[in-house]
């Protein structure tokens, strides 16, 4: 029988102190003698309790779709036996896309209700408010979508990243904008965008590291750099500041409802230059938000998945989703992060039952080439302070945009090369 509790940690954070000793979690996990061996807190004889957490309200609630995803895949693996015998006991958290929020739900899961590990995050900043308190405590910790390259770099022992970080995302976003220099004369001018904020900065500095690392920057001429707010209801003034700067492309990082926004003032102003985007920001929920294909027509997005939404690949992900969570809509924000539940599932059944935070860190460091329905498959390795590949699993994503011959408007999908999109 599957197991599976949610709690709110706005309820709970009256009587709940960040300021909470972690010191009394070893790096093994503290110790609870279970069938004649030491393991970590949140293990039994026949469950591994897990804290799962992500913004299941807020202006970024609809990342909480892929928290429900990687539930649905958890209580798929329970109903299917479990792991060696154990069910996976989901405690879950909402985290409200804020970092204070983060810290008190993190604080809870790890001292109050015990949990053996962490999955989840999907907002970086919120993420990035708790990394300190995960850091300290050592227990391990796997994160779903949020994704400031800063939270794998430099590497955290304990942490790592079951998905892309904006590195995977910029790096696709400069092929794509580089493609179209190289197939236009051998230069292109862009507008940059970005969400003011943590997260959209981050985004925006990845893409110009990209660019710089690339060596092809030089084809690349940034004739405009435009700041976006997170709560804008309106911009025009950002749609005419592009407008005005005369560019073939703008690259965008902005929140869902920030790019609707812009892309419905981009529409009606008559802008008809494409859009390029990072992942969390997807065709199909902006023509859903916009009910405006042409608004939405030449909008790309960073896409880490190994192919579109309804293919085999992606299949049991939709499949635990619909069985779970019926009233989801399936789209790519449900699958956001959720390839994490894969690659712990294999690592929780090598461990067997030698169920410490070390030995789940050591084993986690042995994944090599495993396809857990990414772009490309997930590696990891051991421990490198200076290399935040050996915490990083996708590095490689291709770009997503609306499919103008889907009825349904559903999603096409193209490596980052404009002559991809020009002879679709």
């Amino acid at each position: 029988m599957s197991r599976r509790k949610i709690t709110s940690t706005i309820i709970i954070a009256a009587g709940l102190a960040v300021t909470l000793t972690l010191a009394a979690c070893s790096s093994s996990g503290g110790g609870e003698e279970n069938g004649g061996g030491e393991t970590a807190q949140g293990v039994t004889a026949d469950t591994i309790k897990i804290g799962l957490f992500g913004p299941m309200s807020g202006n970024a609630a609809v990342y909480g779709k892929g928290i429900n995803t990687i539930a649905a895949m958890y209580e798929e693996i329970n109903a299917n036996g479990g792991i060696n015998g154990r069910q996976i006991e989901l405690i879950i958290e909402d985290d409200e896309c804020a970092g204070d929020t983060a810290r008190l739900a993190i604080t809870k899961l790890i001292q109050q209700d015990k949990v053996f590990m962490l999955h989840g995050g999907e907002c970086s900043g919120a993420v990035k408010a708790a990394m300190p308190l995960i850091k300290e405590s050592g227990i391990p910790y796997l994160i779903a979508g949020a994704a400031d390259h800063a939270l794998v770099s430099p590497p955290t022992k304990n942490v790592f990243h079951g998905w892309a970080d904006n590195t995977s995302g910029t790096n696709a976003d400069m092929e794509f904008v580089t493609s179209y220099a190289k197939q236009n004369g051998g230069s292109v001018k862009i507008a940059v965008v970005t969400q003011a904020d943590d997260w959209g900065k981050g985004w925006t500095k990845s893409f110009k590291e990209a660019l710089k690392e690339s060596g092809k920057g030089d084809s690349v001429e940034i004739v405009k750099e435009i700041s976006l707010a997170p709560d804008t209801t309106d911009a025009t003034a950002q749609v005419q500041s592009v407008k005005s700067a005369d560019v073939d492309l703008a690259v965008v990082y902005a929140y869902p409802d920030p790019m609707s926004v812009f892309l419905r003032n981009k529409s009606q102003q008559g802008l008809d230059i494409p859009v390029i985007t990072g992942q969390g920001t997807f065709p199909e929920d902006q023509l859903d938000r916009l009910g405006s294909p042409e608004a939405v027509g030449k909008f790309f997005s960073a896409y880490c998945m190994a192919d579109t939404l309804d293919s085999k690949a992606l299949a049991p992900f939709k499949e635990a989703t619909a069985k779970y969570y019926p009233k989801d809509t399936f789209d790519l924000s449900s699958m956001l992060g959720v390839t994490g539940v894969p690659v712990n599932e294999q690592i929780l059944t090598n461990l067997g039952d030698d169920l410490t935070w070390d030995s789940w860190i050591a084993q986690a460091e042995t994944i090599k080439d495993f396809e857990a329905g990414a772009a490309q498959p997930i590696s990891y390795g051991p421990y490198d302070e200076s290399d935040p590949n050996t915490r990083l699993g996708v590095t490689t994503c291709q770009l997503a945009y609306l499919d103008e011959k889907d009825p349904k408007g559903g999603i096409a999908v193209i490596a980052p090369d404009w002559s991809e999109w020009v002879n679709r």
